[in-house]
């Protein structure tokens, strides 16, 4: 039987948080669908999605066992033709993995972690947006800090990004997490918004 609840999908640019924004809702009883956790576990042991992306990117890209992510990145941010490509070829696996995930769901709100929510035009899938934002330099470090990589790598990945400004203009609520921000409360107040807390 379908789901009743309420689908939230939470993006935001990387470095913004959306994932610690995530393990707040989870704390509350939301329970997250990330997409990036699908993609990868599609690209893992979906044999037919994996037989495509061999042909697109390299088999060495897709051995017997795992995924070489490097190699993958690789192929991804050589263009943005090939990322098109890629795209097209995982994102309605991982649609079709979240239509499965969530109807299987009974509590009243759940939760979607997509960072390519619009991009990937996933927001047809939820019925309210969450954009998480913070300031560029606040990003930068996290992920530098994160993935142990230079300013300039981080920069180059967030110019590759739709604008914080243009997801927040999008979505339903905003949940700004900087330093001294609490995103807990926020994520209480769309909640209770929601009638859900």
């Amino acid at each position: 039987m379908q789901s009743k609840a309420i689908r939230l999908g939470i993006t935001g640019g990387i470095g913004s948080g959306k994932t610690y924004v995530c393990g707040l809702f989870r704390s509350l009883g939301c329970p997250v669908f990330d997409t990036d956790t699908s993609a990868r576990r599609l690209m893992s042991h979906d044999d037919a999605l994996r037989r495509q992306l061999r042909a697109l990117v390299s088999p060495d890209a897709f051995p017997e066992s795992g995924l070489n992510k490097p190699l993958i990145r690789q192929f991804l941010h050589a263009s943005p033709a090939n990322a098109a490509r890629f795209d097209a070829l995982v994102h309605p696996a991982v649609r079709a993995d979240w239509k499965r995930w969530s109807k299987e769901r009974t509590e009243p709100v759940i939760v979607m972690e997509c960072a390519l929510l619009f991009e990937a035009d996933f927001q047809s899938e939820v019925d309210r947006v969450v954009a998480v934002t913070a300031p560029e330099d606040v990003r930068v470090s996290r992920v530098m800090n994160r993935d142990h990589i230079e300013a300039p790598q981080v920069r180059r990945w967030i110019a590759m990004q739709m604008p914080d400004e243009e997801k927040a203009r999008r979505a339903d609520f905003v949940i700004h997490n900087a330093p001294g921000d609490h995103p807990e409360a926020q994520v209480e107040a769309i909640l209770r918004q929601l009638g859900a807390l």
